[in-house]
Order: C-alpha cells, then sequence, then structure tokens
C-alpha cells in the first residue's frame, strides 16, 4: 500500500485522464506525478540502472552516451515514455 499522491496515484506513477487510470512513470521518470527524472548516477525504467559514467554524458532515459556525438536538441521522451530518440547518439551499458 502506498500514500496516494495527485489524483490517487501512488509515487511512481502518472495519472492519465483519457483513459482515467494511474499508469506507470516512463523510462528516465519518477516520483510523485512522475515529476523528477531519475537522480544521477540512476537511469531508465524506475531508475533502476546505474550510470558508470559522469552525470554530464549520463542521461535519465537511456544512460550513459558517447562524448564523440551531439547530444539532441530536443527530445520527444515524455513523461508516460511514449517515444524518445535515440539514433543520435551511441549507448554505452
Amino acid at each position: 500500500m502506498c500514500e496516494r499522491g495527485y489524483m490517487g496515484c501512488c509515487s511512481g506513477y502518472i495519472w492519465n485522464e483519457r483513459d482515467r487510470v494511474c499508469q506507470e512513470c516512463g523510462v528516465g521518470y519518477t516520483g510523485d506525478n512522475c515529476s523528477f527524472t531519475c537522480p544521477y548516477p540512476l537511469y531508465g525504467k524506475k531508475c533502476w540502472n546505474t550510470c558508470h559514467c559522469d552525470n554530464v554524458t549520463c542521461l535519465p532515459t537511456i544512460g550513459c552516451i558517447s562524448t564523440t556525438e551531439q547530444l539532441p536538441k530536443s527530445s520527444s521522451e515524455s513523461k508516460t515514455g511514449s517515444q524518445h530518440e535515440t539514433n543520435r547518439f551511441t549507448i554505452i551499458l
């Protein structure tokens, strides 16, 4: 059982008005109403993964990226994790 937050959703969930249900935060997001990105060095779904790189190259959504390529100027990643762009950088696991 959890302490209910926004619209009755537990921490780690966000209210989906269209479907009228609480849904799990998207990749890279956490907290009440999914209002926080994963804190460094954590990343990924439920912030359960750990980056093994510095905080500049650790993205909360996908982890470590190569410093030889540019970061995207914008991302389509949403709090509910519907999409994200990964075609412009290298993932290092």
